[in-house]
């Protein structure tokens, strides 16, 4: 049996190898062109400066999302290192990916799996390409998760106050962390934990205060008035987001279009003309994410089952509460940034039912067949072989 010195020195070795490997494959298709463009960056990048450089509120520039992410960015910005500095964001989380699944499972296996697997993802790493909210606010949820696991309670809080203040797509790993925090020690540590999240949360927002004292509520009325407005519930936006998972395709129907006719100095809307369209959209993603997407459902539906009709470790019925609730991302629609919010944790579920699946000698080769999948398929993607996305109309 090996020693604890032992298994920490494994650890490590481990934990660099996910490094080096994350880092080499993010530097290396850093300027890939065959994968698409997210212009949403350039928005967070001026308002990111103007916050730094111009001490601008955040209500004033892109009050539809929380400020840290955009300072972030904006300081990286101005001092040249935005690019290379979302690619470590990439490799950290990776690592994050490996130690979280270690703290829960204890299984090298699983642990080197989970990461390897979301590495390779298209998804995950082309959004880590741009300067978006989702890459921070995916990373500090991951500290505010291995922290908690590692039994820094407050740590924790802190972290996942600061995932929200990145962006609102972290909030269902906040919220999974504060349930945990109550089954582990009842509900008044879990207020606790909640409040510490708050307060980090709120101290992101103290540029408002030029504002005026109660810059920070209307912010967050403006931010919730948007965000019902963009983000309310649609059943084919969900559904669609939820198709692009299971079978990595999109499909819609247009009924038609509307031209809006509005009177600029009255202020009102004129008239408006309707016309008709009856056409179908069917986009197929060849190359976005991985074809092991089509495992991460099945598979955590499987998981599910285990962790309510059996005894099972806690690791993997943490790892399923942690799923279930990040795909809370994908109501929202099918937009790849939403993805890697929920990535990670479907990786880690399908490794570890895989690591304890099959026997040594051909767990061993299946898991060799997916990880030379998962490789083939970004290499012939960033190439250019496999578009990573085709579009057909009828």
């Amino acid at each position: 049996m090996r020693s604890r010195r032992t298994r920490s020195k494994d650890l490590f070795s481990l934990s660099s190898l996910v490094v080096a490997s994350t880092l080499l494959i993010g530097f290396l298709c850093l300027a890939a062109t065959s994968l698409p463009a997210y212009l949403d960056e350039k928005v967070y990048i001026e308002c990111g400066v103007s916050y730094i450089a111009k001490l601008t509120p955040p209500l004033s520039c892109n009050f539809e999302h929380p400020p840290l992410a955009k300072y972030i960015i904006g300081f990286a910005w101005l001092y040249g290192f935005a690019r290379p500095l979302y690619v470590v964001l990439y490799a950290t989380s990776s690592l994050l990916v490996f130690l979280v699944v270690y703290r829960l499972t204890s299984s090298y296996v699983a642990s080197l799996l989970s990461a390897t697997l979301l590495a390779l993802d298209t998804v995950y790493y082309n959004t880590h390409r741009y300067l978006l909210l989702d890459p921070p606010a995916l990373f500090f949820a991951l500290l505010a998760l291995y922290a908690y696991l590692s039994g820094r309670g407050r740590l924790s809080a802190a972290l996942a106050g600061l995932a929200v203040a990145c962006k609102f797509s972290a909030l269902p790993i906040a919220l999974a962390l504060f349930i945990l925090t109550m089954r582990s020690g009842g509900f008044k540590r879990a207020l606790v934990y909640a409040g510490l999240s708050v307060m980090a949360y709120l101290l992101t927002y103290a540029g408002d205060l030029q504002l005026g004292w109660d810059a920070i509520i209307a912010h967050h009325f403006e931010m919730y008035e948007y965000m019902a407005w963009r983000h309310g519930f649609s059943t084919p936006i969900a559904v669609n987001g939820f198709l692009r998972l299971i079978a990595r395709v999109e499909l819609w129907r247009l009924p038609g279009e509307y031209t809006v006719f509005f009177n600029a100095s009255a202020g009102s809307v004129v008239s408006y003309v309707f016309t008709p369209i009856g056409r179908s959209i069917l986009i197929v993603y060849t190359g976005a994410g991985s074809v092991l997407w089509h495992l991460l459902l099945p598979t955590l539906l499987y998981a599910t089952y285990k962790a309510l009709t059996s005894p099972v470790e806690r690791g993997l019925k943490t790892l399923v509460l942690l799923s279930w609730t990040s795909l809370v991302n994908i109501v929202a629609g099918p937009l790849d940034w939403y993805y890697i919010n929920a990535l990670p944790y479907l990786y880690a579920t399908t490794s570890v039912l895989l690591a304890g699946a099959s026997s040594k000698k051909h767990g061993a080769v299946m898991r060799a067949v997916l990880v030379v999948t998962q490789v083939v398929h970004l290499s012939l993607v960033v190439l250019g072989v496999v578009p990573y996305r085709l579009t057909f109309t009828h």
